[in-house]
């Protein structure tokens, strides 16, 4: 992963890196896929994902697509518009 290789995840304890949630659309489009995260039991969402992964797949978006299925809101990654997702069939 290319973040991997700008700055290691921080992920929990003191002093960790600003992270994200993700709604239930985008944990079922990005459901299996190689992402850094960190557990933390609780309530509402138990995994917690790194900000700036997030931020840098919307800037790609944004610049290939024009506008980005991807929002950030309080701390949430959402879908902001449908997407198709392909099972390998």
């Amino acid at each position: 992963m290319e973040e991997a290789k700008v700055a290691p995840f921080n992920l929990s304890g003191r002093g960790h890196e600003a992270r994200v949630t993700l709604n239930r659309r985008l944990a079922g489009v990005l459901r299996g896929q190689n992402i850094p995260c960190v557990y933390i039991s609780g309530y509402g969402a138990n995994n917690h994902y790194p900000l700036r992964v997030f931020l840098r797949t919307e800037k790609r978006l944004n610049r290939i697509l024009r506008k980005s299925p991807l929002a950030i809101y309080s701390g949430t990654a959402v879908l902001s518009e449908p997407v198709e997702v392909h099972n390998g069939r």
